[in-house]
């Protein structure tokens, strides 16, 4: 290795230049072999972040059988069939809910990658337990394709949910009787395009958000609070109640207040039926949780269809783009790295050529361009035009500019570059 006084001595005998190119192909090879070595350092956790969407979790099982052994593999039978169906309404389109391919009991074994079991009990005759499902990533995007159905292999960002709401000229957000939180706390959220974590309403969120500016939708209010709950964004559910004016029940609208802007999802749904308060005749009857749960799934529901609309793929889609990264250090490099890990649709990252200034980077995706530019979104990635090329930062590092609408055949390298022709990751 070369030490300072050797590294000074060619300075000053005017060789910075060939100190410049030495240092620029030491880097290339310390990257590169930074960013294979942390693809198998990380495979584990890496991998399980990007096929999360594959994974199906909190699966209750309850079977009943001649013995506890003809039970338990029932149970471990039925548990993965119904993984499967949740994982097809998961990542297929509603309307092709019924197009899903009908998997036989013994095929299971070649889509089913690992199995886990919590909670075990049993008796002589029955077996309870929760499975956590992982599915190979490609057997089952081969068999959608072979079925030519389009589906969406993207998690959207996590989510802070604080539902507020308006009922009979009052507001509800932090007290203990709010019936809206309490459906969603209720709610059965796992297995959806979005992990989501429902504000807990204790004392350190009643400090830190009033009401006034939740329903203002104070986008560093919003920001403090996804910090706190340690997810990606915080959407505030705001529900309003009104007397049905044609009935005796309640009629609602939500709209969900986020830093993206505000966005109506629900509008005049009848929630309860004709029903009377004790000593007020023809008032509708006060808002339940278990009244108000069908409105938590239809926003759900609502929110996984949008995700949808702009993520589905078909695996005869995709393309090979080059892209620029700016450099500004080891960290940056290797969380870079981190993220495209996350996006399932990147199938090949090639790092073909580096500079002291940027990466060139070979990436084959699946998919159309519009699907991979939200996918890298959503992985905290984003891709902006730089030039003739398209440049690729992370989010909170890039400059305010906004991306083009095509992507560029290629891009055209600047500086002084050493080819490395790395490959950085296939997916498993």
């Amino acid at each position: 290795m070369m030490n300072m006084g050797t590294m000074n001595t060619w300075l000053n005998k005017g060789r910075a230049a060939a100190w410049a190119q030495a240092w620029l192909l030491a880097a290339a090879v310390a990257l590169g072999l930074a960013w294979a070595t942390g693809s198998v350092a990380q495979s584990a956790g890496a991998a399980a972040e990007r096929n999360d969407i594959f994974t199906i979790r909190n699966l209750a099982v309850d079977v009943t059988a001649g013995s506890a052994a003809e039970a338990r593999a029932r149970a471990m039978q039925q548990g993965q069939l119904k993984a499967f169906d949740i994982l097809m309404r998961r990542i297929l389109a509603e309307e092709d809910w019924s197009r899903a391919p009908q998997v036989e009991a013994g095929a299971l074994g070649n889509l089913v990658s690992s199995l886990e079991v919590s909670g075990e009990r049993s008796s002589a005759v029955r077996y309870i337990a929760t499975l956590t499902v992982q599915f190979h990533p490609p057997f089952v995007r081969e068999l959608l394709k072979n079925n030519g159905l389009a589906f969406t292999q993207t998690m959207a960002s996590s989510v802070l949910v604080v539902p507020f709401m308006q009922y009979l000229g009052a507001d509800y957000l932090w007290q203990d009787d709010n019936p809206w939180r309490a459906a969603w706390q209720a709610h059965d959220l796992s297995n959806r395009l979005a992990a989501y974590t429902v504000a807990k309403g204790d004392a350190m969120d009643r400090l830190m958000a009033p009401p006034f500016e939740v329903l203002a939708g104070s986008a560093n209010l919003l920001q403090r609070l996804a910090g706190r709950y340690e997810t990606e964004q915080t959407v505030v559910a705001v529900l309003t109640l009104e007397p049905d004016l044609a009935g005796a029940g309640l009629v609602a609208d939500v709209r969900l207040l986020s830093a993206s802007g505000e966005e109506l999802v629900l509008e005049d749904v009848a929630v309860a039926a004709a029903d009377t308060e004790a000593g007020v005749e023809g008032a509708p009857a006060a808002p339940t949780a278990d009244m108000l749960a069908p409105l938590v799934e239809a926003v759900v529901a609502a929110r996984d269809s949008k995700w949808k609309a702009a993520t589905l793929v078909r695996m005869d889609q995709g393309g090979d783009v080059t892209l620029l990264a700016p450099l500004k250090g080891l960290k940056n490099w290797t969380e870079l790295q981190r993220r495209l890990d996350r996006v399932n649709l990147v199938q090949k990252v090639t790092l073909a050529q580096l500079s002291a200034q940027e990466a060139r980077l070979e990436v084959r995706y699946i998919g159309t361009w519009d699907s991979l530019t939200v996918a890298l979104e959503g992985a905290g990635l984003r891709l902006l035009e730089q030039g003739a090329a398209w440049a690729l930062y992370l989010a909170e590092a890039a400059p305010k500019q906004a991306p083009r609408a095509a992507a560029p055949a290629s891009a055209t390298p600047q500086g002084d570059w050493v080819d490395v022709g790395e490959p950085a990751f296939e997916p498993r």
